[in-house]
C-alpha cells in the first residue's frame, strides 16, 4: 500500500515522496474515497469495509485512487490464517518512506542520506523483505548483548533507552552532513556544540565517522573577519573595541551606515587593541548548515577540541586530523588572545556570563515601568550591565554565572591542551611542544587558583577577588574525556576520586537525583525560594535554576566518570536514582528537556564501557579492559563503530574473552589488562598469536583485525 502526496508545492516536505505499508506473502487491499468532513459517509464506508474484513478475512474493492476534494483510505489485510490451540505463525509488515525533498531553513534541499541507495519507496520495501531475517537477527544480537550483562539490568535499561533519540532527533542529508537536534526534535538547534560533548562520547561508538563529519561542519563556521556581522558584533563586545568605535563615530557617523566603512573601522580598532574574536566557536545551527546562532558562548572553544579529537583517538583518522588542524589551532590561539587576558593560563569569564547575569537593577526598573519601551528591554540590560557589551563568556549552564578562571572551563581547557599535543606529537603536527606548554600551565594554574584540598573550587576572579565555592558536579568533565580518548589524566587521580566524591556527598538527592551545583552551608532555592549567591556578586539563585537541578545528561556522564575512577558504588547509586525517577514518571524512553528527546543524555552509551574498563586508542590500535565490577564480569562494549561482548574470569591468572558482535572491523596492535608480571597467552579463533608483555600491555607481534564472529581469548598465567 503506498500512499502519495498530489498538489503540493515545491517546497513541501512529502512532495515526489511517499509512505509505504507492506508485508509478506498475499494479501488484499482496497481503496475507499470520502469527504471525511461528512461524519456519516465516513463511518458507513468505515463499516461496510470492517464488514467485509469480518466476512472471510480479506479486503476487496478499488486498489488505487486519487483525489485533490476528498480524502482516501487505504486498508491492506494479509492472507487469512487459521489458528489452533498452541500453535503460531508470523506475519511480517514492513513501514517504509522516502521523502527526498528535504529543505532546510536556508531554502536549501539538503535530501537524506538513503537517497544515495534508494530511488524510491518501492526499493526500500523490496530491501526490507528481501533482508528481513538478516534485520531481524541483527537487531535480536544487538539487544542480546546489550542485556547479557553481570550488572544490574537497569543499567541495561537506562543505556538503551536512549537508543530512542537517534532516530527522533537525527538529519543525515544526501551529501553527509550529519546532525543532532538539542531536543524535540526542533527545539533549540543541532550540533549544539556544549550539548554534544556529552551526546557525541555516545555517538563516536556507534558511528564515529558522523561524529567527524558534524566536526567538520562546526569548523566552517569558527569566527573569522569574513563572517559578517557576527565579526563586527563580538569584536564590539570588548570595551576597548568600543571606545574606540565611539570615537571614530563622533569623527565619522558615515561608519555606522556603509557595510565596507564599519567592517574596515572594525579591522582597524581589532589591530591597535588586539582584542580580536577570531577563533570563536558557534554555538548551535538553526535547521541549516549554514545558519547559526550566536558566539556568545567561551566553553565552545575547548569543547569543540575536545570532539575533534574524540573522533581522531576512536578511528586513528590522521587525515581528518590534519584536514582541519589548522582550524583548531586558530581556536587555541582565539582562546587564548581573547580569554587570557591576566596571564594565568586558563579560560577567563567575564561578565555577564550568563542570562541571569545581567543587571538585576535594569530588570527590575523596566518590571516597574521605571524605564518604559525600548529602554526598559535589552538597551538597559546591556547598557547596565558589563564590563562586556555583548556576552562573550557564557557556558553549557547558561543562568549559572561563572567569572573570572571556573574549575569547568578551565579543567576543559587544560585537557583539550594535552589531547591535541599528545595528537600532534603522534602526526608530526606543528605546535605540539607549545600545546603541551599551555596544557602545564592550564593544570598548574588550576591547582593553584581552584583546588581547596577537597574539590575545585566553581570560580575565582583574580581582578575583583571575589570566590564562588559552589561544588559542580561537571567540574571536571575534561578529565573524564581524557579517560574516554584513552589517554592519561592531567591532574592526579586522587584529586580527581577526591572530587568526584565530594560531588557525590554533597549534590547527589537519592530522590532528585545530582544537581549540577550547590552551595556548601547555604540553602537551596527549592527549599527557601530565590536566594544571592554567596559569592558577592549579587545574582540571584532562583528556584528551578540550573544549579539545583539535575540533568541527566550530567548525571550520565559523571556516572560514567565515578565509575571508571573506581567509585562503582557511588556511580551505581546514581543511575539507580536515574531509573527509578524515569519509572516512575513512566516516560522511559523519551526524556523530557527542551521538549523530548533531549540529547545529551546520549552519554549513557559511555556507561556499558566504564563497566567494562574499556577504552580504545584508535590512533595507536590499542583496547584496554580493566572490568569495574572485578571478577567474573560480563557485559557490552561499544568502540568506534564495533558491538563487542567481553567476559572475564580475572585478572591473572584467569582468561578474558572479547567476541566482535556486530558493526566495524576493529584493528588491534595492543591490549591493556591487569597483565604485570603475568605471562600472556592470545588466540584470535582458536589460532595463537604471538605476543610479549610490557608491563600491562600484552603487545602483538603483529596487527590482528576483529570483524562480526572473531572472538578473541586473553589468557593470563602467573607459571608457564
Amino acid at each position: 500500500m503506498i500512499m502519495r502526496a498530489e498538489g503540493v508545492g515545491e517546497g513541501h516536505p512529502m512532495r515526489d515522496g511517499a509512505l509505504a505499508v507492506a508485508l509478506a506473502g498475499e494479501a488484499t487491499g482496497a481503496v475507499i474515497k470520502v469527504n471525511a468532513s461528512d461524519r456519516p459517509q465516513l463511518v458507513r464506508a468505515l463499516r461496510n469495509l470492517l464488514v467485509d474484513f469480518r466476512g472471510d478475512g480479506a479486503v476487496s474493492g478499488v486498489t488505487s485512487a486519487s483525489s485533490s476534494s476528498e480524502d482516501v483510505f487505504a486498508s491492506l489485510a494479509s492472507r487469512p490464517v487459521e489458528l489452533k490451540p498452541g500453535s503460531s505463525t508470523d506475519v511480517d509488515w514492513v513501514i517504509a518512506w522516502y521523502f527526498p525533498n528535504h529543505v532546510d531553513a536556508a531554502g536549501q534541499r539538503v535530501g537524506h542520506y538513503y537517497e544515495n541507495f534508494f530511488s524510491g519507496v518501492e526499493q526500500v520495501i523490496d530491501y526490507a523483505l528481501s533482508n528481513r531475517d538478516e534485520l531481524r537477527e541483527r537487531v535480536k544480537k544487538f539487544s542480546s548483548v546489550m542485556y547479557n550483562v553481570s550488572y544490574p539490568s537497569y543499567v541495561a535499561d537506562l543505556v538503551t533507552a536512549q537508543l530512542t533519540s537517534l532516530p527522533k532527533l537525527t538529519w543525515l542529508t544526501r551529501e553527509g552532513h550529519f546532525g543532532v537536534w538539542e531536543g524535540g526534535p526542533g527545539c533549540c538547534g543541532f550540533n549544539t556544540v556544549d550539548v554534544m560533548l556529552w551526546a557525541f562520547t555516545g555517538v563516536v561508538n556507534m558511528y564515529p565517522e558522523l561524529v567527524k563529519a558534524a566536526v567538520k561542519d562546526v569548523t566552517r563556521h569558527i569566527l573569522r573577519p569574513d563572517k559578517h556581522y557576527w565579526y563586527e558584533l563580538f569584536a564590539l563586545a570588548y570595551p576597548e573595541n568600543m571606545s574606540l568605535y565611539r570615537e571614530m563615530l563622533r569623527r565619522d557617523p558615515s561608519i555606522q551606515n556603509y557595510p565596507e566603512r564599519l567592517s574596515a573601522a572594525i579591522a582597524e580598532i581589532v589591530k591597535r587593541t588586539g582584542k580580536d574574536p577570531t577563533g570563536r566557536v558557534p554555538h548551535s545551527f538553526r535547521a541549516s548548515f549554514d545558519l547559526i546562532d550566536t558566539y556568545d558562548r567561551n566553553d565552545l572553544m575547548p569543547e569543540l577540541l575536545l570532539l575533534a579529537l574524540l573522533a581522531y583517538y576512536a578511528t586513528g583518522d590522521g587525515e581528518f586530523l590534519r584536514s582541519i588542524w589548522g582550524d583548531l589551532m586558530t581556536v587555541v590561539e582565539g582562546t587564548r588572545r581573547q580569554h587570557d587576558s591576566l596571564g594565568t593560563g586558563l579560560i577567563e569569564h567575564y561578565m555577564p556570563s550568563d542570562y541571569e547575569g545581567m543587571s538585576r537593577v535594569a530588570a527590575e526598573a523596566s518590571a516597574k515601568g521605571l524605564l518604559p519601551g525600548l529602554y526598559g528591554g535589552n538597551v538597559a540590560r546591556v547598557l547596565f550591565s558589563g564590563p562586556m557589551y555583548v556576552m562573550n563568556s557564557v557556558n553549557t549552564f547558561d543562568t549559572f554565572s561563572l567569572l573570572g578562571v571556573a574549575s569547568f572551563t578551565g579543567d576543559l581547557w587544560a585537557a583539550s591542551l594535552k589531547a591535541m599535543a599528545e595528537a600532534a606529537r603522534r602526526e608530526g603536527l606543528e605546535g605540539a611542544e607549545a600545546l603541551r606548554g599551555y596544557s602545564e600551565r592550564a593544570y598548574d594554574g588550576l591547582v593553584k587558583i581552584l583546588w581547596n584540598g577537597s574539590y575545585f573550587d566553581d570560580w575565582y576572579d583574580p581582578v575583583s577577588g571575589l570566590r564562588d565555592r559552589a561544588v559542580l558536579s561537571a567540574q571536571l568533565t575534561g578529565e573524564w574525556y581524557l579517560r574516554l580518548l584513552g589517554i592519561s589524566l592531567g591532574l592526579d587521580q586522587d584529586k580527581v576520586r577526591s572530587a568526584l566524591r565530594e560531588v557525590y556527598t554533597r549534590n547527589f538527592r537519592r530522590w532528585e537525583g545530582l544537581l549540577n551545583g550547590t552551595y556548601p552551608g547555604s540553602p537551596r532555592p527549592s527549599m527557601v525560594g530565590d536566594v544571592e549567591e554567596p559569592n558577592g556578586t549579587g545574582i540571584l539563585n532562583r528556584v528551578g535554576s540550573q544549579a539545583d537541578t539535575p540533568w541527566t545528561g550530567v548525571e550520565f556522564g559523571v556516572a560514567s566518570q565515578m565509575i571508571y575512577e573506581g567509585l562503582v558504588k557511588e556511580g551505581l547509586e546514581l543511575l539507580r536514582s536515574v531509573h527509578d525517577r524515569y519509572a516512575s514518571w513512566g516516560l522511559y524512553f523519551n526524556h523530557l528537556e527542551c521538549d523530548g528527546h533531549y540529547s545529551r543524555p546520549l552519554a549513557a552509551l559511555t556507561i556499558p564501557n566504564a563497566m567494562a574498563g574499556v577504552t580504545y586508542d584508535g590512533v595507536a590500535k590499542e583496547l584496554t579492559i580493566s572490568p569495574r565490577l572485578g571478577s567474573p564480569f560480563r557485559g557490552p562494549a561499544l568502540v568506534s563503530g564495533s558491538l563487542l561482548s567481553v567476559e572475564s574470569a580475572g585478572p591473572c591468572p584467569g582468561v578474558i574473552t572479547v567476541r566482535h558482535v556486530d558493526g566495524l572491523p576493529l584493528t588491534l596492535t595492543s591490549i591493556r589488562v591487569d597483565a604485570r608480571g603475568c605471562l600472556a597467552r592470545v588466540k584470535v579463533n582458536g589460532a595463537e598469536v604471538n605476543v610479549t608483555v610490557e608491563g600491562d600491555r600484552v603487545k602483538l607481534s603483529e596487527a590482528i583485525t576483529l570483524r562480526p564472529g572473531d572472538v578473541l581469548e586473553v589468557s593470563l598465567s602467573t607459571t608457564g
